[in-house]
């Protein structure tokens, strides 16, 4: 069941969703150089579930069901095995956007622009 139609978020987040997903999930590594994500053509390949992440925290849900959802995406939406990695990148990506969403609670956003750089990924040395 999707709350996202039934929990607005000001677009103005997305940005940081995408920094998010692709900086701390990316399952199926599109992001593979580590930088293109923002102006590729994929950069909306994850909106959907980042956007519903986002509306469930709002609408109540718990960080564990959360982290769940994003494992069952992963694994049986997309099909892709579990790794040592899914739970663990799951659970980064749930934290961070909680922090977000707390943002958008408290109408403290004030620093989102500084933390989409901080959840960007770094290029490899």
């Amino acid at each position: 069941m999707s709350v996202q139609n039934e929990t607005p978020l000001p677009a103005a987040i997305l940005p940081a969703l995408r920094a998010i997903g692709f900086g701390l999930w990316d399952p199926i590594g599109l992001n593979g150089d580590r930088e293109v994500w923002s102006d590729s053509p994929f950069g909306d390949e994850y909106d959907r579930y980042l956007l519903e992440v986002a509306a469930r925290f709002l609408a109540g849900e718990t960080d564990d069901h959360l982290a769940i959802y994003l494992c069952e995406i992963e694994s049986v939406h997309m099909g892709l095995c579990i790794s040592d990695t899914t739970a663990s990148r799951a659970s980064a990506v749930i934290r961070e956007i909680g922090r977000l969403v707390e943002g958008l609670r408290t109408g403290d956003l004030g620093d989102t622009p500084d933390r989409v750089h901080a959840w960007a990924p770094k290029a490899p040395p």
